[in-house]
């Protein structure tokens, strides 16, 4: 059956004012036309319309397209809400051209299909410079994009925790700034100065992040070449190294070592006064952790953490002398314990460091300055 179409009127799109309660935008355009029989009778019936919108006027390229199965005709007049079971997506109106086509029943697509003109474009207006609210979840403002937060400041500003799943899900920021927003604060990635900044908060997502690997064994772990003007070591104190001891793998933190001629490579616990060969102090005593060590990937070699410089507690005995902030300490007979230096012609290259703490008596923990000279 053929049918006359006669267009009366395209939209009356209802735009809602925007406050600080923002309110939904209804994705819908109010449509009416005229609906004849091809000898002008006007028809009255109830029958199924597809309504498409096109980016031409050949309907070539379809960006939307809804079917309304039970469309009422009363003396040819209809009216519709396009988007009403196929909601109208706000980007479909970009400020370029767009075509609706109208199909009746069975009968072809009605031709010349009919430009879209003023009322429809403001719906695009509608989300361009106030919010657009999606599922209460998702807000769009001033070019800016907000998952789960109404205050996005950058492109894209998510609160929560973000997921990727599939095979081969890649992660690109080529433009700005990309924005995890957690509890606790923020992650910014920042493509465009190739560094990652952590404001307010800590990386509770990720519990491991690799670079240069696939397989970090580190919370950060770099396979290549570092490059920063600033590194703040906030876990200890101390430059450490690991050594093999020949005599005992379980020294007690604090040890004075000492170069073993017998085993190349190997330190050992401190015997005599005055050694030349002494070594540093097996770090992690006094609750004080080593800030750096220094190790080689593929080469094992073991061993435990002794501070080459920086500060360390060190076991000392004073009944060689009382020790007090700026003594200088050496290896003693009393095994693993330092003491002040009191013969200088025999301290040349056994010193260990300078006191930093004092001790009276007996034998305790110091305070070091290690400075091996």
């Amino acid at each position: 059956m053929n049918y006359k179409f006669l267009l009366l009127a395209v939209g009356l799109l209802t735009l809602v004012s925007f406050s600080s309660s923002f309110a939904q935008v209804p994705l819908m355009i109010n449509y009416q036309g005229k609906l004849t029989m091809s000898s002008g009778a006007p028809l009255d019936t109830t029958i199924s319309m597809v309504f498409s919108i096109y980016a031409d006027s050949a309907g070539t390229t379809l960006l939307w397209a809804e079917t309304q199965g039970a469309v009422v005709v009363n003396k040819g007049a209809f009216n519709v809400l396009l988007g009403s079971t196929t909601p109208i997506g706000y980007l479909v109106f970009d400020g370029t051209a767009r075509w609706l086509g109208v199909k009746v029943g069975g009968d072809p697509e009605i031709t010349p299909r009919l430009p879209m003109v003023s009322v429809p474009y403001a719906y695009r207006a509608a989300t361009d410079g106030g919010w657009n609210i999606n599922g209460n979840d998702v807000y769009h403002y001033a070019g800016n994009v907000g998952i789960r937060t109404t205050s996005t400041q950058y492109p894209l500003e998510v609160y929560g925790t973000v997921g990727l799943t599939g095979t081969g899900v890649d992660l690109y920021a080529p433009v700005n700034d990309l924005i995890f927003v957690t509890q606790n604060g923020q992650i910014r990635l920042n493509a465009n100065s190739n560094k990652t900044v952590i404001e307010n908060g800590d990386l509770i997502v990720l519990r491991y992040v690799g670079i240069g690997t696939s397989n970090p064994q580190a919370s950060l772990d770099v396979a290549g070449h570092t490059r920063t003007q600033v590194l703040e070591i906030t876990g200890g104190i101390d430059l450490a190294e690991p050594f093999a001891m020949s005599e005992s793998d379980d020294l007690a933190p604090g040890i004075v070592v000492v170069i073993d001629p017998e085993n190349p490579g190997q330190l050992k616990m401190s015997s005599h006064a005055y050694d030349f060969r002494v070594a540093g102090i097996v770090s992690g005593a006094g609750g004080v952790n080593p800030g750096l060590t220094l190790r080689q990937q593929g080469l094992s070699l073991g061993g435990q953490n002794v501070a080459l410089c920086g500060r360390v507690y060190c076991w000392a005995d004073a009944s060689y002398g009382s020790i007090q902030p700026g003594d200088l300490l050496t290896t003693s007979d009393t095994a693993g314990h330092a003491m002040k230096v009191k013969d200088m012609s025999r301290a040349q290259g056994a010193i260990i460091g300078k006191a930093m703490s004092s001790l009276s008596e007996g034998r305790g923990l110091v305070l070091v300055l290690v400075s091996l000279q």
